[in-house]
């Protein structure tokens, strides 16, 4: 099963797995030898939140004790866990949104460290496409794909449980063995919500250690259309121009996450990487057939994750008879101030699931059969907000539940002896999908709680247009998630004068809960499955406790979602996604997948049945200038860059120390936005330290950073007329790098042909012939026609930028 740990009478088949599993040698990532006394209190004992880490291995081993023991548990693979102590070879974990520990795990089945491996040459972070194209099968027509598996021994796929990639999409390193390394698709493991990707074998993928990338120039025309650069996919194709793909130019590329990253430089050629699906048969001009394949960024595109991240945001909202016949049972639904009731059991158990980043609001609306403002008997009510639906705010959410329990606390059942049996239930449930409307696409969870139908007859008498059940369940249909449930008390006869007409409303409100839910969509099949009735034992609190909290906590699963969103980013389709969690999921019921399916397939729509294919390669560009080399940053590397050009502006170049001085500021700048280690007199470039110290992407021969400190304060090295050159194009850089970071305008500046005249400086060294002489104040200039085109986009939950690299310094 694909949960965080197997239950306790499943300790001796967890046995079994654990023995016959074979832990590979643990990995840089690992825990083995990792430092966690960052995490140890005053008093020496360790942090009760506990430190975030990743299951590396399925069937890894829970143990009862630091050292031997014997194991009571097993975690399936990429669970995420709290560490709550150390022992040199375990650790103590406890699981997500629990307070107890379970045991102890071997540091080796753990990720401790949660970014990715640093390449030792760039000094960046370790990123990898797939390579679908190694995986084909020789000669049997089969399509390309690459295994993910859930342990660095690259084994583990029973009943078809592992992934598959098959999609152009960038990775990070995680870890790595001799043979495998583990992918992961964030930059940073910064929640329980975050899932592995899984190991791959290393010839399988095309590693980009780098930042750099490559699009052909924006201005690039041909014939009043879009221009292009030529693709090869040989070196002998190259040189004789031959069987050239061209690569088109145009402005779509500020539109798209994707460049083509580099992943090296061989005379005269950059090599890079691309998919297939970018390539599209279309007409373009000089060729003998007419036909080329065209690579365009159009056609690599983020898959739409939208309503599926919108199944981690659950409204729960209560409909609550209001009525005498309901007074045994509201304390026991709305609770006490001395005793929790339903809703607070409910948010106690969905602690675990928004603790792994599902989020939670709750709302109520009484009915009765007369009263009210309209006299249709609607009553109290807390209604769902429609703010910040897609970010939710924690603290806000939170301040909600706690006012919405205030007024629930304050719902009393009527005690107007004709206001009985049978009730406005359908007019309620009505009301209750107007007051559900906030924020439309989380998944709705309807709970009508009531113990008498609805009479249609007496609500014409009263002047009311009936509502039907048809017209209800169309409603229902229409919402992209949305789920009702009915729960019926026991009967209680006590203080009724006419206890056969209450039996009759108690049975017309069980026929008409079954029917309604016969015409919903998703409940249909299996409609007595949402319909709660409760056993007449006198335990019916206990009963709604056990029941209702067990259907809402089967409805929330965030560990799913996580896994499915990534399966989809590797190609998978919705459909074929739904059937292998489906096979390790048993306990989820198929109202979950339902919801899934009939939302996300809306957003989806080809990919929720089609799984999408792409053939990853790597071909060859000649360097010109018709291409432009782009810096691939995250935003705060962007910032960072920023902070360390803002002191150089406001530098005192004047007077005799104003080497030191420019030094002083650089080294300062520097260490600030690294924090550690310090620059000391290492006899380092600038450039040098940034990719060993920083990891900060940087321009290739930096203008200002290929210098070293030495040579700045040595004058027979760069002579005093070079320094202005140097604080002037440090400057202007803040200045366009400022522009860029708003993403949407293109920073437009002279450069003088040349760079800095030698008639000013004639003794400059070979760094400052390299200097841009920039003579113009730094405009700016839109991107696009709208706020579509921009440097900046939206990767994984973070915002990255690709920036030429003539911006940076």
């Amino acid at each position: 099963m694909n949960r965080t740990s197997i239950r306790p009478w499943a300790v001796l088949a967890a046995a079994v797995l654990i023995v016959a599993a074979s832990p590979a040698a643990a990995g840089p990532g690992a825990c083995v030898g990792y430092d966690l006394s960052g995490y140890r209190a005053a008093d020496g004992g360790f942090d009760p939140d506990g430190r975030l880490s990743l299951i590396t291995r399925a069937g890894a081993a829970v143990h009862d004790a630091a050292v031997g023991g014997v194991a009571i548990a097993a975690f399936g693979f990429s669970a995420p866990v709290r560490i709550v102590g150390a022992a040199p070879d375990r650790v103590l974990v406890r699981k997500i949104g629990e307070t107890r520990p379970l045991g102890w795990v071997d540091r080796a089945d753990l990720l401790c460290r949660l970014k990715p491996l640093r390449d030792a040459r760039t000094g960046l972070e370790r990123k990898a496409f797939i390579r679908t194209e190694t995986a084909v099968a020789d000669g049997d027509g089969g399509t390309p794909t690459i295994t993910a598996y859930p342990a660095p021994t690259l084994d583990g796929c029973a009943a078809g449980s592992c992934r598959e990639l098959s999609r152009f999409e960038l990775y990070f390193v995680a870890d790595e063995t001799d043979d495998a390394i583990l992918l992961t698709e964030t930059f940073v493991i910064d929640g329980p919500h975050v899932r592995l990707v899984g190991w791959v074998a290393k010839q399988s993928v095309i590693l980009w250690n780098w930042a750099l990338g490559v699009r052909p120039a924006e201005t690039l025309s041909h014939d009043g259309g879009i221009g292009s650069v030529c693709a090869y996919v040989s070196a002998a194709d190259a040189a004789a121009d031959r069987d050239c793909q061209p690569i088109l130019g145009g402005r779509d590329w500020f539109r798209s996450w994707f460049r083509l990253p580099i992943l090296a430089e061989e005379d005269g050629f950059y090599r890079i990487a691309v998919p297939s699906a970018a390539i599209d048969e279309r007409n373009v001009v000089d060729r003998d057939d007419g036909t080329l394949r065209v690579i365009d960024p159009t056609q690599v595109r983020e898959i739409p994750v939208n309503q599926l991240k919108a199944r981690n945001r659950i409204d729960v909202f209560f409909l609550i008879d209001g009525t005498r016949s309901m007074t045994p049972w509201i304390d026991a639904i709305r609770g006490t101030a001395e005793r929790p009731g339903v809703v607070q059991a409910i948010a106690e158990r969905l602690r675990r699931e928004a603790a792994q980043g599902a989020v939670f609001r709750y709302g109520f609306r009484v009915y009765r059969d007369t009263g009210g403002r309209r006299g249709d008997g609607l009553g109290a009510a807390f209604g769902l907000a429609s703010t910040d639906c897609l970010e939710p705010d924690r603290d806000a959410i939170e301040q909600s539940h706690q006012a919405f329990q205030q007024a629930l606390l304050a719902v009393e059942t009527t005690v107007d002896d004709r206001d009985d049996f049978p009730e406005n239930t359908f007019g309620g449930l009505k009301q209750a999908l107007r007051d559900v409307r906030g924020c439309g696409d989380n998944t709705k969870l309807v709970f009508v709680i009531g113990d008498a139908g609805y009479d249609v007859a007496r609500q014409r008498s009263r002047g009311r247009r009936p509502v039907s059940a048809r017209e209800l369940a169309l409603r229902v249909n229409a919402r992209p998630a949305m789920a009702v449930f009915f729960v019926r008390p026991p009967r209680d006869h006590a203080d009724f004068a006419r206890p056969d007409l209450y039996d009759d409303a108690h049975d017309l409100f069980g026929r008409q809960a079954l029917d309604l839910l016969g015409r919903i969509e998703t409940q249909a099949e299996d409609r007595a499955a949402y319909f709660i009735d409760l056993p007449a034992d006198g335990s019916a609190d206990r009963a709604i406790l056990d029941q209702i909290v067990g259907r809402v906590g089967a409805m929330t699963r965030p560990d799913l979602i996580a896994e499915i969103e990534v399966d989809l980013r590797g190609g998978a389709a919705l459909e074929e996604i739904i059937d292998r969690l489906r096979r390790t999921n048993d306990d989820v019921p198929m109202l979950f997948w339902k919801l899934v399916h009939k939302s996300a397939c809306d957003e989806l729509k080809e990919l929720c049945q089609r799984r999408i294919y792409q053939n990853v390669g790597e071909v060859l560009v000649p360097v010109s200038e018709s291409l432009v080399e782009e810096v691939w940053l995250r935003a705060d590397d962007l910032l960072r860059w920023q902070n360390i050009l803002r002191p150089l502006r406001d530098v005192d170049m004047k007077g005799r120390d104003r080497r030191r001085s420019l030094v002083n500021v650089l080294v300062r700048s520097l260490e600030n936005a690294i924090s550690e280690p310090p620059f000391e007199d290492t006899g380092e470039t600038f450039a040098d330290y940034l990719k060993r110290a920083g990891g900060l992407p940087l321009r290739a021969r930096s203008p200002l950073l290929s210098y070293s400190p030495d040579a700045l304060t040595d004058p027979a090295r760069v002579p005093s007329c070079e320094l202005d050159f140097i604080a002037l194009w440090a400057r202007r850089a803040g200045e366009i790098l400022n522009v860029a970071y708003d993403g949407r305008f293109q920073p437009v500046w002279y450069e003088a042909p040349g760079g800095v005249p030698t008639t000013v400086c004639p003794t400059l060294s070979a760094n400052g012939r390299r200097l841009p002489f920039v003579t113009s104040a730094i405009d700016k200039v839109p991107l696009g026609p709208n706020d579509d085109f921009s440097y900046a986009t939206s990767f994984r939950r973070t915002t990255v930028y690709w920036i030429p690299q003539d911006y940076l310094p």
